[in-house]
């Protein structure tokens, strides 16, 4: 059937490129919702209730949840369908419409997190956390360097990514993840990126930033590995959601030393207090069901690079 009015009014005006006409942007997008308001929900309300209680509706409604719900609520960010979008997944988000990381947000406050089910706030409690600096050989192959490709793309898509105002560097966080420790596989990658990942080793590895739960995930499979390593990291004020305010903040760090067969030392600040039990780098692994699930992405704090999300698959 070809289309009504309404919704070829709505297709050209949610296609307005923003580099063309950037002044329209907000306005269209605001013409374009109020049309899909009118529009979009009179077919779905009749293809909900055709298929209530049928495998077709069962099937649409895990597509539904799969789509949307899971970088909305933050149960999922690599594999979710916000791939190759450039979607600010948590500490705060840069989509026009929808929010993302709602559990990480909510629960980053003290007292949300107090007052939540515990084993809600063990997985998403803790807010963010920055990694100044680190020798683990796991953080660093999963982290900045150990996943640039900048170097692999041509020269013609790092100047079109740098007029766009990008950073023009660009990050295979998904293969560093997903290949983790089949380094067969991962030189199968497109970019090849275990080449690259095999010399990150440079403690001088850039600062990013990560939720409190990732730096546990990926502080098990450092201890797995049975090597010595160090790390310093700075906790995040929930209040902070830019990778600018991320770096400029000057709060207190944990610095954190173990040796092959376990916990060397861990102090807290100048004053080099020892950390206390609760402290995050002392917590055990996350549950291990939300791991299969989720996997951050790491958010690369570098010089002169503003506050846009790089370039990352």
């Amino acid at each position: 059937h070809p289309p009504t009015p309404c919704q070829a009014t709505f297709v050209a005006l949610v296609a307005v490129p923003p580099a063309a006409l950037p002044s329209a942007t907000l306005p269209c997008c605001g013409l374009g919702v109020a049309l899909l308001c009118l529009w979009a929900p009179r077919f779905p309300l009749r293809f909900a209730l055709a298929h209530a209680t049928d495998l077709t509706g069962a099937a649409a409604a895990a597509a539904a949840a799969y789509g949307f719900l899971g970088p909305v609520l933050g149960l999922q960010m690599m594999a979710s369908s916000t791939m190759y979008g450039n979607v600010k997944n948590y500490g705060g988000s840069n989509h026009l419409l929808v929010p993302t990381g709602l559990l990480q947000t909510a629960l980053a406050e003290q007292s949300s997190a107090a007052a939540a089910p515990a084993w809600l706030s063990d997985a998403f409690g803790g807010g963010l956390v920055r990694i100044d600096a680190t020798n683990s050989s796991v953080l660093l192959s999963l982290a900045v360097g150990g996943a640039e490709m900048t170097d692999k793309l041509p020269l013609r898509a790092r100047e079109l990514l740098s007029s766009a105002n990008a950073s023009g560097r660009y990050f295979e966080f998904y293969a560093a993840r997903n290949y983790y420790e089949r380094s067969y596989d991962h030189d199968k990658t497109a970019l090849h990126a275990a080449a690259a990942a095999a010399g990150a080793t440079d403690s001088s590895d850039p600062a990013y930033v990560v939720p409190a739960y990732e730096l546990r995930r990926s502080l098990a499979l450092a201890r797995r590995r049975g090597e010595p390593f160090s790390l310093e990291y700075t906790p995040l004020p929930p209040g902070l959601g830019t990778p600018t305010q991320w770096r400029a903040h000057a709060g207190e760090k944990v610095s954190l030393d173990e040796a092959a067969d376990g916990l060397v030392s861990c102090v807290v600040g100048r004053a080099r207090e020892a950390c206390g039990a609760a402290e995050l780098a002392l917590l055990p692994p996350p549950p291990w069901l939300l791991t299969r699930v989720l996997l951050p992405y790491p958010i690369p704090l570098l010089d002169g690079a503003g506050d846009g999300i790089h370039c990352t698959t």
